[in-house]
């Protein structure tokens, strides 16, 4: 049976007399899911951004209905971008485009919501 307890953002285990609490993260690949369906949800495309010769180019390409196009570097909560990372994070934002490192869940839910959710459904267009 499973423990009530490992629901959430918590898994309890017991151990030695002692209650061990872990919080679990998003993995990288399952915050890549979340931003995928949400999206796709408003019409958009999510691709995955490869550029032979260019190290630290971001992971993700957003494009929505439009044309505003997102250069997304994806980490998890812990994980931290490397500084080529950053700097190409900065030359896309001096060259004028949407660019953001996003770490973890909280901050990808921000983004959805600050940009994902101001659109209208697919069905619209």
């Amino acid at each position: 049976m499973q423990n009530p307890l490992n629901t959430g953002l918590f898994n309890v285990t017991r151990g030695c007399d002692k209650l061990y609490q872990k919080e679990t993260r998003m993995e990288e690949k399952d915050i890549e899911k979340m931003i995928k369906r949400n999206v796709e949800k408003y019409g958009g495309k999510f691709l995955k951004f490869v550029s032979p010769g260019n190290s630290g180019v971001p992971d993700r390409i957003a494009i929505f209905p439009g044309g505003e196009i997102w250069f997304l570097e994806l980490k998890t909560d812990d994980g931290r971008p490397r500084p080529l990372q950053k700097k190409w994070n900065a030359i896309l934002l001096k060259l004028g485009c949407n660019a953001m490192i996003i770490r973890g869940e909280e901050q990808a839910r921000e983004w959805i919501n600050e940009i994902c959710s101001t659109r209208l459904p697919e069905e619209s267009y």
